[in-house]
């Protein structure tokens, strides 16, 4: 062999062990991330929301070490995958409707964060007029928004606000909504409806994102707050808002427990809507990788007898979330579906 040959022989020798120990950087990274996401600590709490970017890179990585012949790496791959897709794969489980219920649905719910700044209020209405809902909750609006929204308000003519963190948040209804809020403290639109013989509790809340420790015990205690309430209220209840907790946060698992609830994406997967920055910025020509940052901190609880019939994400609002619409069935007072 010449000494041209050699020497592509060693510097391709020198390039796979350093793409090798890059790819031992990623998975040893990619298991802590995993492994401090199920510490309740603030900031090991925000390692649980990227379950499903963690799972992609141990997928990638197992790949590679198997081309690599690297086994013990691959193993510890698989490892990390496992992990992460042991708490996802449950959420694609399709869950049972009732047993002699139809398909379709009697009850739709529009929830978007539309983003304090954003002024697209065309693309709103534009939504809720296609989607047709019964019930609509906008998170961080302003009263200009309150006032751009008048074109519907002959179809919902019965709304509830209630200030938050970055704005207000508002709730808007074709049926009465009767306001049950007593604690001022607590920043959430408490009410009760009657849909045409279907009476039903709601919770609509916007806890703050928990990107300092005083924010993160604000919305620890808003859940909590949230929790408790949902066992005092009357069934059939429906608990709904940008949580800023992922499916897979811990507090948000306390909030299913303690609240008797289930979330609405079970059985439809993970639903990501957040963040949606491509959007803002109105930049569609560029290439768009934010579907694969995106964690689910968008969320709709109901009560064990109401059944969902489908869960989805909606089309781009000029918001930095997408919005989350969710049908259901909900019985009746004497508890029949209709």
């Amino acid at each position: 062999m010449n000494k041209t040959g050699r020497l592509k022989k060693i510097l391709a020798g020198l390039l796979r062990d350093l793409t090798l120990k890059l790819f031992v950087i990623i998975i040893v990274s990619d298991f802590i991330f995993s492994l401090a996401g199920y510490f309740r600590a603030w900031p090991c709490e925000l390692a649980s929301h990227f379950r499903m970017q963690y799972l992609a890179v141990a997928a990638v990585c197992a790949v590679s070490f198997f081309f690599f012949r690297a086994r013990r790496w691959l193993i510890a791959a698989l490892i990390v995958l496992v992990m992460n897709a042991a708490v996802i794969i449950p959420w694609y489980v399709p869950q049972p409707l009732f047993a002699s219920g139809p398909r379709t649905h009697n009850f739709r719910i529009v929830l978007t964060n539309v983003l304090w700044k954003n002024k697209n209020y065309a693309a709103v209405i534009a939504l809720i007029r296609q989607e047709n809902p019964d019930l609509f909750i906008l998170a961080e609006v302003d009263r200009p928004w309150l006032a751009a929204m008048k074109p519907l308000r002959d179809s919902y003519p019965h709304l509830l606000t209630v200030w938050e963190h970055d704005g207000m948040l508002a709730c808007f209804s074709r049926y009465p909504l009767k306001d049950l809020r007593t604690d001022e403290n607590f920043q959430a639109i408490i009410a009760a409806m009657d849909c045409d013989g279907r009476p039903v509790s709601l919770v609509a809340l916007h806890p703050p994102p928990p990107t300092n420790g005083k924010d993160f015990r604000a919305r620890n205690a808003q859940l909590a707050t949230a929790a408790q309430l949902a066992r005092q209220l009357p069934r059939p209840l429906l608990l709904i808002g940008d949580l800023n907790a992922s499916l897979w946060s811990p507090y948000f698992a306390d909030l299913l427990s303690e609240s008797g609830l289930r979330a609405a994406t079970k059985g439809f997967g993970v639903l990501p809507t957040w963040p949606n920055f491509l959007a803002v910025r109105d930049e569609p020509k560029r290439l768009n990788l934010y579907p694969l940052l995106r964690i689910p901190i968008d969320h709709c609880l109901v009560s064990p007898e109401i059944a969902v019939t489908d869960c989805r994400t909606g089309p781009q609002v000029g918001s930095d979330h997408l919005p989350l619409i969710v049908d259901l069935l909900i019985p009746d007072g004497a508890g029949r579906v209709n």
